[in-house]
């Protein structure tokens, strides 16, 4: 089983966490956050084990980190900053329907009941948030944040950097 760190310990890192150990696929050694203190419970026992920097640390002892924050600047940073040392995983929920001829990117994150259609790429570091639709053949940029219950048509491309709006609606072939 890999083990994994979750980057953050907020919200975002909470959802991160849980699509983890649903997919019976990680240990979730804890969380990393300058924040809050270490040995604060996250998510069930398990707690804030290190700062971020100090994770550092844990390298010989994690497999894979995954991205718990959702703040688009800062992620960047962290992938910058880490890279070097650390692999990231991609967290898919287990019950997100992602098409066989999808490609998906590096420590890119699809939650719960999100679809990826036929020969859609959701490029590295992208957050695919819960009920998303994205449709075939559509391109999402790296680094992109696509809200929660958005619907994205066929053969559109989202930019890199990109964050929608709670249940936004991009049409088929369009450019955001």
């Amino acid at each position: 089983m890999n083990k994994v760190i979750v980057v953050g310990a907020g919200g975002h890192a909470k959802v991160v966490a849980d699509a983890l150990l649903c997919t019976g696929e990680f240990e979730l050694l804890g969380f990393a956050d300058d924040n809050i203190a270490i040995g604060t419970k996250i998510l069930g026992n398990h707690e804030v084990i290190s700062t971020i920097d100090g994770f550092l640390s844990w390298k010989n002892n994690v497999d894979f980190l995954a991205l718990g924050i959702g703040n688009l600047a800062l992620r960047s940073k962290l992938v910058a900053q880490f890279s070097y040392n650390f692999k990231w995983a991609a967290v898919i929920h287990p019950s997100a329907v992602v098409a066989k001829s999808a490609i998906i990117g590096e420590g890119v994150t699809i939650l719960a009941n999100a679809v990826i259609a036929s020969q859609a790429e959701i490029d590295a570091f992208s957050i695919i948030d819960a009920g998303v639709i994205v449709d075939h053949e559509c391109r999402i940029g790296k680094f992109a944040h696509i809200c929660i219950g958005s619907l994205i048509g066929s053969n559109s491309s989202v930019s890199d950097n990109y964050k929608t709006e709670l249940g936004q609606i991009v049409s088929p072939f369009s450019k955001i």
